[in-house]
């Protein structure tokens, strides 16, 4: 588990009605600690959805700074473009 994907499960932990309580620790291999040591019935599932919850905004949130990347490089490009057929320089 990363250090990222960590801190966006503890978010959504903190605001969970069923397992807000719970204390995580994130290890420096990064192995996930939970406290108390028992749990109820649907803890693992539930905490399955949370930390896939997690792992989904952070893919998504890559997604739209890529997307975003992407459109103003492409922005750049047709500017230059533009730039260089008014001045009729070629571009290489």
């Amino acid at each position: 588990m990363t250090g990222q994907l960590y801190e966006k499960f503890r978010q959504i932990l903190e605001t969970d009605e069923q397992l807000g309580h719970y204390q995580p620790t994130f290890n420096a291999d990064g192995m996930l600690t939970i406290r108390p040591a028992t749990f109820p019935p649907g803890f693992r599932e539930h905490l399955e959805r949370i930390l896939s919850s997690a792992e989904s905004y952070l893919k998504h949130a890559e997604e739209m700074r890529q997307e975003k990347s992407d459109r103003a490089s492409s922005a750049r490009e047709q500017a230059i473009q533009a730039a260089a057929g008014i001045l009729g320089v070629p571009i290489e």
